[in-house]
């Protein structure tokens, strides 16, 4: 029977990362069960690219490590607002965006937290009535725009 060490090792790194995810909500020694699965992952690495079984190993290394990147790098709520400022010209508060000299009352804000990365929309409303929609993808420690439609009913 052939011993597959990058196999073993990537099924490691994916069962510590994923318990150390739920121990951060849970408690200390689940987050020292998920650490102590890493390094034997590690360690097994170590095997794999001492026995020259280091085809892929090295890309689904990486592939596993930015996964496990993501989500602690989305932004936060205050870098949305930012954004907002910076790519598309909306000073935002509370209940009111300036834009230029226009003043547009906030109708509705929305947040969806999902585990890699954050999706935040804004709809406004002009003086006319004409309603604003602008949606933001946060990434990585940043947003990018994933819907703007300046006026629509």
């Amino acid at each position: 029977m052939k011993k597959n060490y990058s196999r073993l090792s990537l099924l490691f790194t994916f069962l510590s990362i994923i318990i150390i995810f739920i121990g951060i909500k849970q408690s200390f020694i689940v987050v020292f069960l998920g650490i102590i699965l890493l390094i034997a992952a590690f360690i097994i690495n170590t095997i794999a690219v001492v026995k020259r079984e280091r085809s892929s190993l090295i890309f689904w290394s990486l592939f596993i490590v930015f996964l496990f990147i993501l989500p602690f790098s989305k932004p936060s709520n205050a870098s949305f607002t930012d954004w907002l400022a910076v790519q598309h010209q909306f000073d935002c508060q509370d209940k009111a965006c300036v834009s230029n000299t226009e003043v547009e009352k906030v109708v509705n804000r929305k947040s969806e937290d999902y585990f890699f990365f954050n999706k935040k929309s804004i709809k406004l409303e002009d003086e006319k009535g004409r309603l604003f929609l602008i949606e933001g993808i946060g990434i990585l420690g940043g947003y990018t725009t994933l819907t703007y439609k300046p006026v629509f009913e």
